[in-house]
C-alpha cells in the first residue's frame, strides 16, 4: 500500500467514525427534546429550551468538527514520520508524497479556520437572537405598531426562519410574534399558519385563540372566527375584547340582536372598551339610526382618537360620509 493510498483510507476512516458520532449524539437527544414542554405564556416569558437545545447541538457538532481536524492533522504528520521509518528508496516520489501531504495539511487548515469563523457566527447570531426576544415588547393586533417595532418584527421573523431551517423547534413566543408580524404585513393566510402552530404547541391559550379569530376576520371567515372567540371565552370568561370581537363576527352574520347584547356585555365589564363602542355605533349605522351612530361613535373617540381616521374609510358609515354632524365628529 502507497502512503498516498494510506492517507486517503484514513481520512475515510475518520470522516465515517465522525458521521457516526453525530449520528449517535442525535439519536440520544432526540427522546430529550421531545420530552420538553414548552410552558410559554402569552408573551411576557417565553420558554426557550428547545430552540437553545437544538441550536447547542449544531454548535456542539462544530466544535467536534474542529476537534478531528486537529486529529487528522496530527495523523498525516504521523505517517509522514512512517515515511522515512518505511525507507521509500525514490526519493522523487517520496518528495512527491511529502508535497501532496503539506497541500492536504494547508487544506484542512483552511477548512478549520472557516469551520471556526461559522462557529463565532452561530454563537452570536444566536446570543443577538435571544435578545431580541426579550426586547420586542407585547402588543395587541387591535393596536397599530409603530415603524421600529414593525422592523423589529421582520427581522426576527428572518432570524426565526434561519433556525427553522437549521431545524430547530421554535417556540410559542416564536411563533406568536411571527404571527403578528404577518398581520401587520397583511400576510393573513401566514398570519393564520403561525397562529396555528402555536396553538398546537398551547391549546389553552386566550391570547392565541384571539390572534386566530382576529385574522380569520380579516379573511371574511366569520364561522370560524365566531368558533375562535368562542374558545378564547371558554377558556377565560369576561374579557371584553374576546367578547367585543365575537360580537362584531355575529354583526357581520348578521345575527345583530345577538352582538348588540354581547356588546353591551362587554362594556359592562370594561366601559373604556373602545372596540366595543365602535362596533355599537356600526350597529346602529347598519340600522340607519343615525343619532345613536354619533353618540356611539363619539364616545369610541373619545377613548381611541384613531378612529377618526377609519370612520371616514369604514363602508358601514358610508352613508354618512356627506352628513354635517359626522364630518364634524371625524374632522
Amino acid at each position: 500500500m502507497t502512503a498516498k493510498k494510506f492517507i486517503i483510507l484514513l481520512s475515510i476512516l475518520f470522516i465515517s467514525n465522525l458521521s457516526i458520532a453525530q449520528t449517535k449524539d442525535s439519536t440520544q437527544t432526540k427522546p430529550q427534546i421531545e420530552k420538553q414542554k414548552i410552558d410559554t405564556v402569552y408573551i411576557n416569558n417565553p420558554s426557550l429550551e428547545n430552540a437553545e437545545r437544538m441550536f447547542d447541538r449544531t454548535l456542539t457538532l462544530l466544535g467536534i468538527v474542529i476537534g478531528g481536524i486537529g486529529v487528522l492533522v496530527t495523523i498525516i504528520a504521523i505517517i509522514v514520520g512512517f515515511g522515512g521509518f518505511f525507507g521509500y528508496k525514490d526519493i522523487q516520489q517520496r518528495k512527491k508524497i511529502n508535497k501532496e501531504v503539506e497541500d492536504f495539511k494547508e487544506r484542512i487548515g483552511e477548512y478549520e479556520r472557516q469551520s471556526k469563523q461559522i462557529f463565532e457566527g452561530l454563537k452570536k447570531f444566536k446570543e443577538e437572537t435571544d435578545k431580541m426576544r426579550k426586547e420586542i415588547p407585547e402588543i395587541s393586533l387591535n393596536e397599530k405598531p409603530s415603524e421600529e417595532l414593525k422592523k423589529q418584527l421582520d427581522e426576527f421573523g428572518n432570524r426565526v426562519e434561519f433556525l427553522e431551517a437549521l431545524g430547530s423547534n421554535l417556540t410559542i413566543d416564536d411563533y406568536l410574534k411571527r404571527g403578528n408580524d404577518f398581520y401587520f404585513k397583511k400576510e393573513y393566510q401566514l398570519a393564520l399558519k403561525a397562529f396555528n402552530k402555536a396553538i398546537e404547541k398551547k391549546q389553552n391559550s386566550v391570547g392565541l385563540w384571539h390572534n386566530k379569530g382576529m385574522v380569520l376576520l380579516e379573511l371574511e371567515r366569520w364561522e370560524e372566527a365566531l368558533e375562535a372567540f368562542n374558545k378564547a371565552i371558554e377558556i377565560k370568561p369576561g374579557v371584553s375584547h374576546s367578547l367585543t370581537n365575537k360580537a362584531l363576527a355575529l354583526q357581520k352574520l348578521g345575527r345583530l340582536n345577538e352582538a348588540l347584547k354581547i356588546h353591551n356585555k362587554a362594556i359592562e365589564i370594561n366601559s373604556k372598551d373602545y372596540r366595543a363602542w365602535y362596533n355599537i355605533a356600526m350597529f346602529y349605522s347598519i340600522k340607519k339610526e343615525k343619532e345613536l351612530v354619533i353618540e356611539n361613535l363619539k364616545k369610541a373617540i373619545e377613548l381611541y382618537s384613531n378612529y377618526k381616521e377609519l370612520a371616514k374609510t369604514n363602508e358601514d358609515f358610508k352613508w354618512l360620509w356627506d352628513d354635517e354632524d359626522f364630518k364634524k365628529l371625524v374632522e
